[in-house]
């Protein structure tokens, strides 16, 4: 007898491997880690795009291009979660950077304050805005009846709501 036994076992006793068994085997293998992998390039892509929406408010330079950014949130947007990302940015990452702005006008009071405010809208209106909506531009090819206002106008509406209206009641006593 050669290697093979007519049992059909290798000389050490080990089963012979059926080759469908071992293709198929191999195919869940291979779904297995590819979705694997894709999970990982979504949050990878999800993780990009709020690293660069804080740094943008916290006046620090974009680690990714526009270009990459782009690409991760259009597919972001054709996966199964897409729906639900235009409510993350707006309801939690929005906000977080709004905090930010505002968190740096914590302690000041009277014309410090107004001042600080005037500094943060400037900087706001001239720099976060266009970036945001550069980064957020494939929101504007999906929009739907989940997306009734504008990035620029949900931008704008959460600045007024977290910064200004938040720290009005420190203002009115000058």
């Amino acid at each position: 007898m050669n290697c093979l036994e007519s049992t059909g076992t290798l000389h050490n006793s080990s089963p012979l491997i059926d080759p469908d068994l071992f293709y198929r085997y191999i195919d869940l293998m291979t779904n297995h880690l590819g979705s694997k992998i894709s999970r990982k390039r979504k949050s990878l892509g999800r993780i990009r795009i709020q690293d660069a929406v804080l740094h943008i408010f916290q006046r620090r330079p974009l680690p990714y291009s526009y270009y990459t950014l782009q690409s991760n949130l259009r597919r972001l947007i054709r996966t199964d979660t897409g729906p639900i990302i235009y409510d993350y940015f707006k309801d939690q990452l929005l906000k977080k950077g709004m905090v930010i702005l505002r968190e740096s006008m914590k302690n000041l009071k009277g014309v410090a304050l107004l001042e600080k405010l005037s500094e943060t809208w400037n900087y706001f209106y001239k720099e976060i805005i266009f970036t945001l909506q550069a980064i957020l531009y494939p929101f504007q090819d999906n929009s739907t009846e989940e997306m009734p206002m504008t990035i620029r106008q949900v931008i704008l509406a959460d600045f007024r709501d977290t910064v200004l209206l938040k720290i009005n009641q420190d203002v009115e006593g000058i």
